[in-house]
């Protein structure tokens, strides 16, 4: 864990696209900002903490999954230029019901809760982009629940592999199969018939 005051290229130019922020505004991002690694199957949050901050992929894979009956159920996962939290532990500052886990190295910039109300609270342009960052991850979280819940698991599958297939190429089939809500030799018939 490191300080950092450079905002990362990609991250300054999703900013950039929603609301071109001052100077002096990005030097209080810089202030805050910070770095940290996380290793491949090192946990980033485990069930039953609070999750403190906010984090920006810069590089690396994540899964977020709960615990039920000893199985991880994989909810999602989250990529290069995303945004991570546990939702409601996060806003709420609550124990989380999920862990989040490194499915590859990953490397991470983050703000902490306090830190990131306070921004809003003192850059009123910077409430903008953190409505429409919350706003395009619910429509996601939407998104992906309807598909979860409507839809058979060679439906489901082809949905991933259409919008998401860098998660098929990079993630263990385990909880791929665990997301969809089937077994791996599910996963792997749905895989031979190369659809």
């Amino acid at each position: 864990m490191s300080k950092q005051t450079n905002i990362p290229e990609t991250l300054l130019a999703i900013f950039n696209s929603i609301v071109p922020l001052k100077t002096e505004v990005l030097a209080e991002i810089g202030e805050i900002l910070e770095f940290k690694t996380l290793k491949k199957k090192e946990l980033l949050l485990k069930e039953g903490q609070t999750s403190k901050h906010i984090y920006f992929i810069e590089k690396g894979l994540i899964r977020s999954f709960y615990t039920e009956t000893d199985a991880e159920i994989t909810t999602w996962f989250m990529k290069e230029n995303d945004l991570i939290i546990s939702v409601k532990s996060f806003y709420m500052q609550v124990p989380s019901t999920e862990s989040l886990e490194a499915i590859e190295d990953c490397e991470l910039y983050y703000i902490s809760h306090q830190s990131l109300n306070a921004l809003y609270m003192k850059c009123h342009s910077f409430n903008t982009i953190g409505r429409i960052l919350t706003q395009h991850y619910y429509m996601l979280s939407e998104d992906r629940l309807l598909n979860l819940r409507k839809k058979e698991a060679i439906t489901r599958y082809k949905h991933l592999l259409q919008y998401h297939p860098e998660i098929i190429l990079r993630s263990p089939l385990k909880y791929i199969a665990s997301y969809l809500g089937i077994t791996i030799e599910t996963l792997s018939r749905l895989r031979a018939k190369r659809i």
